[in-house]
């Protein structure tokens, strides 16, 4: 008995169907379909349909600021630990739209970033301007630096800071005037003399309605893996501020997404201006966010090891040899020369010196850590967290008679975290993106799987009409039947 028609379909289909899934396995072409059509999505052009969005990133960012009070500036002028009391936060909805934008044949673009502050009273805990904080003079620390870096004899410099300023180390102003600027009678005399020069003093003085340099970066066309990685800062293919080339490259991207695929063995870079320098962040967890899965990329302990630790890290010691302990980094040579220092929060994953050279750290991986949540086959940044804390070097110096008594040490003076996460719509999007995956990578699955129900399609009706031939074969061969009237 030979095979009906629906039986010979059913095996031309399912063999179609098994060779076209064996294709897909071998080649992996519907994964490299798909792949192409995300690259098309993410390449940073004028056509796409993503430009908009890259434009003016659609997240809301938030930065915050916690301030440090200091407790007991008598004793501590003595020789004391600082007595510190955190006060905050002080948040501002960040936003930072790209402008100038130019695209160049080499398949790079250029821009800028507007960096805009708007006060959040719901994410505050008083408004900036209402609250008095206490901390060091650092006008006078940066005088004092630039004065003996001249070589100068000790007369000469007592006499300058006296006719100068007559300020006392220890100083009191409100939050929003130490964030953003205050009238200082080192820098209004300063600005007297070199008109370039700020006429106020504030840790972010000038920084609101800015920008903080030229970006080029690859558009990703010739290479996907390659979109937003930083080509040049401020027409520079590289820094110089850092004792090597290793400390002066500039690696990553500006942290606003990365490129598709991610892998958790690979270590990303982000380039950060408030940092100078590129930080390298590796895949710790995943997680999901929103329902979207997410790779966790943080900042290791490696990142500001000290040397013994991590030799490399050597690049970073200005002068060259003049090297901090762990987790902590001297900014002064990119700061005009401000005795700044920077690390995380609370001196988290510092050296114990610096944790317990003042009183009132309580580092905390979950509160003080830096990381970047993406969402691996976009490289869609999902959520992140950057945190940094302000220092000021302050040391012993007789060019100053409040100065005599000071302990050297690493005093904070505030810590930010500059936030984003993914907003719904967004998320809503990559939703469907990740679903999308998820069935074309099914897909030769899924047709294997048609192919194996269409073979016990066709072997069960084969079976069954075998079975039934026979049985009418039977009751035709039987003497005992009736015969046909």
């Amino acid at each position: 008995m030979g095979l009906n028609k629906c039986q010979i379909a059913s095996i031309c289909i399912s063999a179609v169907l098994l060779v076209t899934a064996a294709v897909l396995l071998i080649g992996n072409y519907h994964m490299k379909l798909l792949d192409k059509e995300i690259s098309g999505q993410l390449t940073i052009s004028i056509d796409s349909p993503q430009y908009d969005q890259w434009v003016d990133p659609p997240p809301p960012i938030y930065m915050e600021y916690w301030m440090f009070n200091l407790t007991n500036p008598v004793e501590f002028l003595k020789g004391e630990k600082a007595n510190l009391s955190q006060i905050g936060p002080f948040a501002y909805q960040l936003h930072q739209p790209r402008y100038d934008v130019e695209f160049y044949s080499n398949d790079t673009v250029a821009y800028r970033y507007n960096h805009t502050y708007v006060y959040n009273a719901a994410m505050s805990v008083k408004h900036p301007s209402e609250v008095s904080i206490t901390t060091v003079n650092i006008p006078l620390l940066l005088v004092i630096d630039l004065l003996e870096s001249l070589g100068w004899s000790k007369g000469w410099i007592k006499s300058l800071i006296k006719f100068i300023t007559k300020e006392s180390p220890i100083i009191t102003h409100t939050a929003e005037e130490i964030l953003f600027g205050y009238n200082d009678t080192i820098f209004k005399w300063a600005h007297k003399i070199s008109p370039t020069l700020p006429d106020k003093f504030g840790l972010f003085y000038g920084m609101n309605n800015t920008d903080d340099g030229v970006y080029l970066v690859d558009t990703g066309k010739r290479h996907i893996r390659d979109v937003n990685s930083i080509q040049k800062w401020n027409y520079n293919k590289s820094l110089d501020y850092w004792s090597t080339k290793y400390g002066n490259m500039i690696n990553g991207t500006d942290g606003v997404f990365f490129h598709p695929k991610m892998s958790t063995d690979e270590t990303i870079y982000t380039y950060s201006t408030d940092i100078c320098r590129s930080l390298p962040l590796g895949f710790e967890e995943q997680s999901k966010i929103k329902g979207l899965r997410a790779y966790k990329y943080h900042t290791t302990e490696m990142a500001f090891a000290n040397t013994t630790v991590n030799p490399d890290n050597a690049a970073f010691c200005v002068p060259a040899g003049n090297c901090m302990g762990t987790g902590v980094l001297n900014i002064s040579v990119c700061k005009q020369g401000a005795p700044v220092v920077l690390s995380s929060p609370h001196f988290y994953l510092a050296d114990d010196k610096y944790v317990n050279g003042v009183i009132g750290m309580h580092p905390s991986k979950e509160e003080h850590e830096t990381y970047i949540a993406v969402e691996p086959s976009t490289g869609v940044v999902l959520n992140a967290q950057k945190r940094i804390q302000l220092n000021a070097q302050v040391k012993p110096t007789n060019l100053h008679a409040s100065l005599q008594g000071f302990t050297e040490t690493t005093l904070p003076l505030l810590w930010l975290n500059e936030s984003a996460l993914i907003d719904d719509g967004s998320a809503k999007h990559l939703k469907q993106v990740e679903v999308l995956e998820g069935l074309v990578y099914s897909l030769p699955f899924v047709l294997i799987g048609i192919c194996v129900i269409l073979v016990v399609y066709i072997v069960v009706s084969v079976v069954m009409s075998r079975k039934k031939h026979k049985l009418l074969v039977n009751a035709d061969s039987d003497p005992d039947s009736e015969p046909d009237e």
